[in-house]
């Protein structure tokens, strides 16, 4: 390039589209226009600038001109086939390539085929035109103007958007490198989840990636927040995690305060169920709570002693377990909670509390329909442990939360011996195979030297989602802005389909009711035995 582009030739693309619109509409809105403009730096020999377009509000596009002035007649300036998009979505069309001569000038209907209509660009949906830029000639940059003409309501305002370079996210968990299996599995699907978002938008041709910035929480309330703060001191307010609804309720303020976005893979609390700056890959328990009941209920089992870690994820199962099994008939008898700090954790006492309740209740009930729900992360394994000198906890039934389900030091030694003698079962959201979390699973698998009959746990597929979701709603509003991405996620997800199959969520943020899978210890491992179906409220059992 040898002169600034004030001396150059025009390359022009116009897009001129009927418009047909009912009155309605065509009252209430009004015409617009916006110009944006780009610099277009100056390339070795290739490189793509996209011009982004977004909205305030839905818009119907019936205009758009690209005009760009370049420096000589070396420069080329081209659009591909197939790569003008909505968000994610691709427009199908032919390709443009400008020529040298001074008389360029295109219908851009002619290069977008299937625009029949105005070009709807709806709310948190931007509109991604890649300019490739040809030029063997070192030389300045050019400019490009795009000039959009549109209809909308008078407030409706479309300018120039766009993400570029890395975009850093933060990830808070239980990342220690000793911590069980369920939680590295997690780490695991969010890195793996990361190189593949990253490389889905280098094949679109994005100019931005996902960098994510790990943080551990140990699993402590007080470090949860201690960590959400140096995330936000550092510029980092969007979060994936943390995964307890404890240590989610422990930041619940400050992120609050300091317009954060958070994506907890794991948490289903109940009082966390409302709409805030808060998104949930997992179902809140009210709908844990009723699967768990049917399948008692269906097991013969009528009075049941909950014994649950004390903090805002046991305290909230706990309660509606007790409304879950009073619909059907049934009574939770007796609730022992114990702190869910694990040096505070007394055991030998819990546990004999827990004998006791069980001894007086089999004698009046008959120990057939009594049962024990453990409500725990690994605490499981101590009460357990402490549970074997007490006969009377091996003739009833016992039942745990979802965070216990496939934890594969329930299936080992004597804990596996006892499990196996209780039929220890549980439920978690049920997840049907697909090609991407199968996918998933053999990679974590091998990454993690996983035994042959251990499964992947459901929240490593849904660590793995917010990722995606939160990738997909940066992708379709081109922006890391926490106020837009918390407006578009609930219309985002109703498109994404992910490792956890549907990844809708509810008026709360919450992932969308879900049919819960019914696990069971066997032959010392655990084995997925029936599925809960929430719509029709049956169980079915698998051969």
């Amino acid at each position: 390039m040898h002169c600034t582009w004030m001396c150059s030739s025009l390359i022009l693309f116009t897009l001129t589209i009927l418009i047909i619109m009912p009155d309605t509409y065509a009252q209430m809105s009004e015409l617009h226009s916006s110009t944006i403009s780009v610099t277009l730096n100056d390339a070795d020999t290739y490189s793509t600038h996209n011009m982004v377009v977004s909205c305030s509000d839905s818009v119907l596009v019936y205009g758009i001109n690209l005009i760009i002035q370049h420096n000589d007649a070396a420069d080329r300036y081209a659009i591909h086939e197939n790569t003008i998009r909505l968000g994610a979505h691709t427009l199908q069309h032919t390709s443009y390539i400008s020529n040298n001569h001074n008389t360029d000038v295109l219908l851009f209907g002619e290069v977008i085929t299937d625009l029949r209509y105005p070009l709807l660009i709806p709310k948190y949906t931007s509109l991604i035109i890649p300019v490739q830029v040809h030029d063997n000639t070192p030389g300045k940059p050019a400019k490009a103007v795009l000039d959009i003409t549109y209809v909308s309501d008078p407030e409706a305002q479309c300018t120039q958007v766009g993400l570029y370079g890395p975009q850093r996210i933060g990830f808070l968990d239980n990342v220690n490198p000793n911590s069980v299996h369920i939680d590295r599995q997690r780490l695991e699907a969010i890195n793996l989840s990361v190189d593949d978002y990253n490389e889905y938008l280098k094949d679109l041709g994005e100019e931005w990636w996902i960098d994510v910035v790990i943080k551990d929480n140990n699993s402590d309330t007080e470090v949860s927040l201690i960590k959400t703060r140096e995330f936000h001191d550092e510029g980092i307010d969007i979060i994936i995690g943390p995964s307890a609804s404890s240590s989610v309720a422990a930041v619940y303020d400050y992120t609050k305060r300091n317009d954060m976005l958070l994506i907890s893979c794991c948490s289903t609390a109940p009082s966390l169920a409302i709409p805030d700056h808060i998104f949930r890959m997992a179902p809140d328990d009210t709908n844990q709570a009723q699967a768990l009941a049917a399948v008692m209920t269906d097991d013969g089992i009528d009075t049941v002693v909950t014994i649950y870690r004390d903090d805002t994820y046991g305290q909230g199962l706990s309660d509606e377990l007790v409304n879950a099994m009073e619909q059907r008939g049934g009574i939770v008898a007796s609730t022992i909670h114990f702190s869910p700090n694990v040096e505070d954790l007394d055991a030998t006492s819990l546990v004999a509390r827990l004998a006791s309740v069980v001894q007086d209740l089999s004698e009046v009930n008959g120990s057939d329909r009594v049962a024990v729900v453990a409500i725990s992360f690994t605490e499981i394994t101590d009460i357990v442990e402490a549970a074997l000198d007490y006969p009377v906890l091996s003739q009833v039934r016992w039942y745990g939360s979802e965070s216990v389900v496939n934890l594969r030091d329930m299936t080992e030694g004597e804990l596996g011996v006892f499990s196996n003698t209780v039929n220890l079962s549980g439920v978690i959201q049920h997840v049907s195979p697909n090609p991407l979390n199968t996918q998933i699973e053999s990679k974590i698998r091998m990454q993690l030297d996983l035994l042959e009959d251990e499964s992947v746990n459901i929240f490593a597929y849904t660590a793995y989602d917010a990722i995606l979701v939160l990738g997909n709603a940066m992708l379709t509003t081109q922006s890391s802005q926490t106020d837009s991405l918390i407006d578009a996620l609930p219309h985002v997800s109703m498109k994404t389909f992910g490792a956890s199959n549907s990844v809708q969520f509810n008026e709360n943020g919450d992932l969308a009711a879900v049919d819960y899978g019914i696990w069971r210890v066997m032959d010392e491992h655990w084995s997925l035995v029936g599925i809960y179906t929430q719509s029709s409220d049956t169980i079915t059992g698998l051969p």
